[in-house]
């Protein structure tokens, strides 16, 4: 889009950007709606159940909606261990693409905002109680709204995590990948924070 300056010169203004993030639930959808706002367009929408019906929804969706950037958001609780294979594959050697996991759940990165887990959390339940240290947690974060020095806080840690951890995979210890994600967002012109 062009748009013309008083001075007579033309000044370029860029597309917003599409996002596409499918997620297992509402709390992630939640999370991601304070990013709106931005030089960027985001479009929540849930895929839950196999892992060929989470690719054919997000795949559907994003070709319908000419996305520029299709995210994949999920936890690894109680998903068996092969569940995320093709979803590694999904991603692999495509930029377009990203898959952000939690383990065990999106609490997880939640939580990161406020501070780095002070034991391991083997399930949500954990990580639950670890968060009500800081906020009265509920499934609704609605109310919540993450400043950016929260927001930095949390991919700083979770990219320590990350680096304490890089010889074993995501789906086998506590982590978030989320952080990639959320780098991403960030890093566009005129994000709202």
């Amino acid at each position: 889009m062009k748009s013309r300056m008083k001075s007579g010169k033309v000044c370029v203004i860029p597309p917003k950007k599409v996002y596409f993030i499918c997620t297992e639930g509402e709390t992630e959808k939640q999370y991601f709606d304070q990013f709106k706002g931005g030089n960027f367009t985001i479009k929540c929408f849930s895929c839950k159940g196999k892992t060929k019906d989470v690719l054919q929804t997000i795949e559907k969706r994003c070709l319908a909606g000419k996305a520029d950037f299709c995210w994949l958001v999920l936890d690894v609780d109680d998903h068996k261990s092969g569940y995320f294979d093709s979803l590694f594959e999904w991603k692999k050697g495509k930029i377009t693409r990203g898959l952000a996991i939690s383990n065990p759940c999106f609490e997880y990165w939640i939580l990161l905002h406020y501070q780095k887990p002070t034991k391991t959390c083997n399930k949500p339940g954990d990580c639950i109680e670890q968060l009500n240290d800081h906020v009265a947690y509920s499934k609704d974060i609605s109310g919540i709204k993450f400043d950016r020095e929260a927001i930095d806080r949390a991919i700083n840690f979770a990219d320590q995590i990350e680096s304490e951890n890089k010889d074993r995979p995501i789906t086998e210890r506590n982590g978030s990948t989320v952080f990639q994600l959320v780098k991403d967002l960030i890093k566009v012109p005129h994000v709202p924070f």
